[in-house]
């Protein structure tokens, strides 16, 4: 999927408030979208999201607005909180005991963390917690198969 550049959502934004009912005969929004990303040569499905992740509606879409909003999301970034190795210990020996005592698995400890801890804690998600349990051989935790964990 291409990125839509400020152009591409001015042409949303006027294709959206026409009535196309000239072109098209009279249409409702799931009819019109497919006509919409046909002419602006993208997929409907790129429509809904560029309009619905921007906070807007069909009826009051802002191009301005959504480049904006799009320009600060691209320049925050994918960023990731980083642990470090005694974090990441203390995760895994919490996984390894409660799954030994409790027979929890990773994902159950994790429902707890985000209940028991406060909100302002960064948890790592369920996937990095299972990549650590399957990298991590020292803690004894390889034995575990993860079905088991």
């Amino acid at each position: 999927m291409r990125r839509l550049k400020l152009e591409d959502r001015i042409r949303l934004e006027t294709l959206l408030k026409l009535p196309m009912s000239e072109m098209f005969g009279v249409m409702c929004i799931s009819k019109k979208l497919p006509k919409i990303a046909e002419l602006l040569n993208v997929s409907p499905s790129t429509i809904h999201r560029e309009v619905k992740n921007r906070g807007f509606t069909y009826d009051n879409y802002d191009a301005n607005k959504a480049h904006k909003h799009s320009i600060k999301k691209i320049s925050l970034g994918n960023t990731h909180f980083i642990y470090n190795e005694e974090q990441k210990q203390l995760i895994l020996s919490s996984i390894k005991t409660y799954s030994e005592t409790k027979n929890w698995s990773p994902n159950a400890l994790l429902l707890r963390f985000k209940i028991e801890l406060p909100s302002t804690v960064k948890l790592p998600s369920l996937e990095t917690i299972y990549q650590w349990v399957y990298e991590d051989g020292v803690s004894g935790l390889r034995t575990l198969h993860l079905s088991e964990v």
